[in-house]
């Protein structure tokens, strides 16, 4: 789950879908330039897997969860509603 919504985060900011203002969220800029895995100590990069990684915990690990989650919540809710609203298509 955490590696989908870094996945689509990282998708709406390529295509410019959601953008940050540098001037007016400069902690939530700096969280997203500064955004690192966590890696184990002593196993080669070879044999860590995806699934395996998580997002570092540090100072910027924080405004990176809060732009995560509040994406996650807001694509939810749009898939919950296109899904109902679908549904309702078939029915009249």
């Amino acid at each position: 789950m955490i590696d989908a919504t870094i996945r689509e985060v990282q998708i709406l900011l390529d295509s410019r879908r959601i953008r940050v203002h540098s001037k007016r969220c400069p902690v939530l800029l700096s969280a997203i330039e500064s955004w690192e895995y966590d890696l184990p100590r002593g196993v080669p990069l070879e044999l860590v897997s995806r699934e395996t990684l998580r997002p570092k915990k540090n100072i910027w690990s924080h405004p990176g969860d809060a732009l995560r989650y509040g994406v996650g919540a807001i694509l939810r809710s749009l898939r919950h509603s296109y899904a109902s609203f679908g549904a309702g298509l078939g029915s009249a």
